[in-house]
């Protein structure tokens, strides 16, 4: 076992915090594979709640796992002066907490959307808290996700979205089958709005991920023979590609559909397994970033029975079986292992949270990092906590805007441009 696997409850309880950005040299590492998968089925977890019944393995979850071959060890900056060291901002108590322009949005347990407002007063930015108690907030549920002017989240089954922007408008309900306690996602950048959730299949306790579309109404992604218990979104030339995660304790295939948006009526092409990986853990989650031709996916995952690290996948505008998989390792396992990742400075860039050593029970660091086709660059440690459960980011006109949630309350923090691989 992983000595530094926390389970949700010991990591969210655990004591004492250290905000102050640093920066290091790191002796952990990126190595890279192709897609491979194991044979056999497996047990599928359901987010929030129990493993499942066995299901058969997805298509393709059948080859042989390649070797993976080493590249060169994650470096962090040098000590130096830090730009960002006076931006830490208390938001408030734990909450649903999602980066934006304006500041940073909040739902509380009533459905009312909270905005910690970014101030700027000449060449001074600050960010006001909010002024809720804790208990008007669930500590760890997911943030909303942002498009144009409203929030969309998940309450009480429902897929549910309000105005954050101006005078608080009404909710509105979109769907009704959504899975209580996971998060929603949407695609930034397409013709017409496009959020996608986990919902619950039809007469069973099978998961699903679906997409819902402005004037279309919600769209299956996953397949009859399939499951899902996370899903990312990410625009590639103005369609919208869907990434699934589906949890098993044997495996874990990672899915890949496009949905056509950008002539006629929207439609879904293909299903295809990019990847099988290792085991998942119950609130392992997946991102995507689009940049040029294609999708940047990213989940923090086991990578074997000894190592866990952050899996960077290639994947085609058009998915395709046997994307190529890059690894970064950390120095122990953690759970959760949130991840984001945004366009920040013309360059896209990842935030992920790892354990600080190999330890048990050791902090952990939000480490920041720019991406290339040669892989994950220099890192900067901007944040510790001892576990983080949740973390966002959003580009600013000259950096980015972090927000995150740890030892009990939600933070923000003013980011320069990830350091350049």
């Amino acid at each position: 076992m992983l000595k530094c696997l926390f389970t949700a409850s010991v990591a969210f309880l655990a004591i004492g915090a250290c905000h102050g950005l640093d920066q290091k040299e790191h002796p952990s590492g990126e190595v890279s594979a192709r897609r491979a998968g194991r044979g056999g089925a497996g047990g599928r977890a359901e987010v929030g709640g129990p493993k499942a019944g066995a299901l058969a393995p997805s298509a393709g979850a059948s080859k042989a796992r390649a070797e993976p071959s080493e590249e060169p060890p994650e470096r962090t900056l040098s000590s130096a002066a830090d730009p960002t060291e006076k931006t830490l901002s208390d938001i408030g108590p734990a909450g649903p907490a999602t980066a934006h322009a304006t500041g940073v949005v909040m739902v509380t347990r009533d459905d009312e959307v909270r905005v910690a407002a970014l101030r700027q007063k000449k060449s001074v930015i600050r960010i006001e808290p909010v002024r809720d108690e804790a208990e008007n907030f669930s500590p760890y549920a997911p943030g909303p996700a942002l498009l144009g002017e409203h929030a969309y989240w998940v309450s009480k089954g429902l897929l549910v979205r309000r105005r954050f922007t101006g005078a608080q408008s009404p909710i509105e309900v979109l769907a009704g089958d959504a899975r209580n306690g996971t998060r929603v996602v949407a695609a930034q950048g397409t013709a017409r709005p496009v959020v996608a959730y986990i919902a619950r299949a039809p007469g069973s306790a099978r998961l699903v991920a679906k997409a819902w579309v402005e004037g279309a109404g919600s769209m299956t992604l996953t397949d009859d023979a399939s499951a899902a218990n996370s899903v990312a979104l990410a625009t590639v030339g103005g369609d919208v590609v869907a990434l699934s995660l589906e949890g098993r304790t044997g495996m874990t295939p990672v899915h890949a559909i496009r949905l056509q948006l950008s002539t006629g009526p929207p439609r879904l092409r293909k299903d295809v397994v990019i990847w099988v990986g290792a085991s998942a853990q119950p609130l392992t989650e997946i991102a995507a970033l689009g940049w040029g031709a294609g999708v940047w996916g990213l989940v923090a995952m086991e990578k074997d029975i000894t190592q866990f690290g952050l899996a960077r996948l290639h994947v085609d505008a058009d998915p395709q079986m046997e994307s190529e998989v890059t690894w970064r390792t950390y120095p122990n396992g953690v759970d959760p292992a949130p991840v984001a990742a945004t366009e920040v400075c013309g360059v896209p860039s990842v935030v992920y949270a790892q354990p600080a050593n190999a330890e048990p029970h050791c902090p952990q660091e939000l480490h920041w990092a720019a991406i290339s086709e040669q892989g994950l660059g220099t890192s900067a440690i901007v944040a510790r906590a001892s576990a983080f459960s949740r973390v966002s980011v959003t580009a600013l006109e000259k950096g980015a805007l972090l927000a995150y949630v740890a030892d009990h309350r939600t933070w923000a923090r003013l980011l320069p441009c990830a350091p350049r691989p």
